[in-house]
């Protein structure tokens, strides 16, 4: 491991605004692992973990946004059109 996926890329001019990127990863030689199993189950405890610490950062973002929205519907505050 450790090796970086080589990529091929090729470029097209679509009009004088866009340019179109096409990338292809080149497949490298098989990787070969090996894993224990006290590893493995690690792995999902410390997953899992960092999973619901970020998913709860987002549930306490989508409540001060949803506060700061009830403090607008407050004051009337409105979308511009």
């Amino acid at each position: 491991m450790g090796k970086a996926i080589k990529t091929e890329s090729s470029f097209k001019k679509i009009d004088s605004h866009t340019l179109e990127v096409s990338k292809r990863e080149i497949q490298p030689e098989a990787v070969v692992a090996k894993y224990e199993r006290k590893f493995i189950e690690e792995q999902i405890i410390a997953i899992q973990k960092q999973k619901d610490e970020f998913v709860a950062a987002r549930d306490k973002e989508i409540q001060e946004c949803n506060e700061i929205l009830a403090q607008m519907d407050a004051l009337n505050i409105t979308v511009k059109p």
